[in-house]
């Protein structure tokens, strides 16, 4: 007999057809998926490349930007070697850095454009541009001759207070720096923290990192008040421009007092007016004409081989304050008036005297406002010093024929085009002073000059 099985109705298989079609939807699932690894992988590769390529090329940037010496003169550095150039470097892949470096038409910046380019895993090319833009100006130091200087506890490029003269050498231990002020015959020592004078020395300058001698210093309590002295005296109407550029041979201050100071607008009944004593130095600035390199001499250098970039009197004046109170938890301060003083000693050199005639001179002075807060602060150079408690740099001044307009100049303008990033206005200084001023348009007058000291000498101004 024979046995036929039959399957239970409803039941159902898998053909051979059926499983090859889920095998190939299958094989098409696991392809995206394996494509979707490739290009995350891919993307992750590229934006770890991007980023070493940006750090690369920021790399490079910095490290034009910390160029070479600043000057003898420390108005500006130079900056000659921040040029155009190429290299590669290879971490995880091989870059090319191609960076171009363009310099405006007075060549007091430089702009920068940085390629990096570098093939990627598929051979294709990629690239990033970073752009930058390098000043030939030190912008927490004196910057310009129109520029105030920034905080007082700035430590910047020596790591000292800002306020001390570029030229100090550091002495032994990193806490003080010691300066001569041209053409003295000893040296004073700073405080690298506050910028205040604290010794006052006979004998020479030690050398950078030296120490102080056993004997001949005296400790004294003391701030420094020191500044520059250009001349435009070629006969034209003075511009800023032309006054901030300004090369005119320098005329001689007094020998024994080339800075006087008026305290008449505060004196306290005790313990008195303040003290001071100011050294200056007629000096240049010397471009080598094989080099290039600038150094800043005194007047008398031979200018065989070089060329002269500017003319100047260097000033610096140690002025001890007082204690005008009569209370140890106010600092000691000193105010008042300061003037320079002509020379008038045929045996000193060429002899002149202020006025407003053609045959006399006029003193501006350098004073804005630089930090745009509608005021004017002791750093800005006043009219009036009032309550300074630290030191005053950059407290410069120009000297102009005596029948000609001291040149005045609007606000910092730097994202106009082109750029204007110094406010070089001046303002009557001798013989006749003026308050400080802000001006809203060239015309400077009525209601475009705005007075921005105030007219109370006696009232106290922010050291900033």
């Amino acid at each position: 007999m024979q046995l036929t099985y039959r399957s239970p109705s409803g039941d159902r298989g898998f053909t051979l057809v059926e499983a090859l079609v889920a095998l190939l939807v299958l094989s098409f699932g696991m392809l995206a998926i394996a494509g979707f690894q490739t290009t995350l992988s891919r993307n992750s590769d590229l934006a770890k490349q991007r980023t070493e390529a940006m750090r690369l090329g920021q790399q490079r940037i910095e490290a034009l930007r910390s160029y070479g010496s600043v000057q003898a003169d420390p108005t500006m550095f130079d900056y000659t070697e921040v040029v155009s150039g190429n290299s590669t470097r290879t971490t995880n892949t091989t870059y090319n850095l191609v960076w171009t470096v363009t310099a405006n038409a007075v060549d007091t910046e430089k702009w920068i454009n940085m390629q990096v380019s570098w093939a990627d895993r598929t051979g294709t090319t990629q690239s990033v541009q970073l752009l930058s833009v390098i000043s030939k100006f030190d912008p927490s130091s004196i910057g310009s001759l129109a520029t105030g200087p920034g905080g007082v506890n700035v430590r910047k490029p020596k790591n000292r207070n800002v306020n001390i003269p570029y030229p100090a050498v550091g002495l032994s231990g990193g806490t003080q720096s010691a300066f001569s002020p041209p053409p003295a015959s000893g040296f004073y020592v700073f405080d690298n923290t506050t910028g205040n004078v604290v010794k006052s020395c006979s004998g020479t300058l030690p050398a950078e990192g030296g120490t102080l001698p056993p004997s001949g210093c005296s400790d004294v309590d003391a701030r420094l008040l020191s500044g520059y002295v250009r001349f435009e005296t070629s006969g034209g109407n003075p511009t800023a421009s032309s006054v901030e550029n300004a090369s005119s041979t320098t005329l001689p201050l007094s020998s024994t007092t080339p800075m006087s100071f008026d305290f008449s607008n505060f004196t306290p009944s005790s313990p008195g007016n303040p003290t001071y004593t100011c050294y200056s130095q007629r000096q240049k600035t010397l471009r080598s004409n094989s080099t290039g390199a600038e150094t800043t001499f005194p007047e008398a250098q031979s200018e065989s081989g070089y060329s002269v970039t500017a003319r100047f009197i260097a000033y610096a004046c140690i002025v001890t304050p007082v204690d005008h109170d009569s209370s140890t938890a106010t600092a000691k301060r000193w105010w008042g008036k300061v003037t320079i003083i002509p020379n008038t000693v045929s045996a000193d050199g060429t002899t002149w005297s202020l006025g407003t005639t053609s045959s006399t001179y006029k003193v501006c002075r350098y004073s804005g406002d630089y930090n745009v807060n509608s005021a004017i602060s002791n750093s800005e150079h006043p009219l009036w010093y009032r309550a300074v408690t630290g030191a005053l740099d950059s407290q410069n001044f120009v000297v102009i024929l005596g029948n000609k307009d001291c040149p005045t100049d609007v606000a910092a303008a730097p994202l106009a085009n082109p750029a204007d990033y110094v406010n070089t206005n001046t303002t009557d200084h001798q013989p006749t002073g003026e308050l400080s001023f802000q001006c809203a348009t060239s015309a400077c007058t009525g209601a475009n000059k705005t007075t921005l000291e105030p007219a109370t000498t006696s009232t106290d101004l922010p050291m900033e």
